[in-house]
C-alpha cells in the first residue's frame, strides 16, 4: 500500500495523467472447507486495513 507515502506528501504524482486501478483483490481458500477462526480474523483485519488507507487517501485522490 501506499497511502502512507501519499498522506505524507513523500509519493507524489509523476505525470498528470491518471490511472484508474481498481480495488481488487483475492483472497484464496479450500473448497469445501469451512474458514479456521485465524483465517477469518486475517481476512477482517485485512478488510478494516484496505477501508482504512481508502479513507485516507481518498480526499487526495478526489482533488486531483
Amino acid at each position: 500500500m501506499v497511502s502512507r507515502p501519499l498522506v505524507d506528501c513523500t509519493l507524489v504524482p509523476a505525470s498528470p495523467l491518471r490511472v484508474r486501478m481498481g480495488k481488487h483483490f483475492h483472497l484464496l481458500a479450500a473448497r469445501g472447507k469451512p474458514l479456521r477462526d485465524i483465517v477469518v480474523a486475517i481476512r477482517d483485519w485485512l478488510l478494516d486495513q484496505m477501508r482504512q488507507d481508502m479513507e485516507r487517501v481518498a480526499p487526495l485522490i478526489d482533488r486531483a
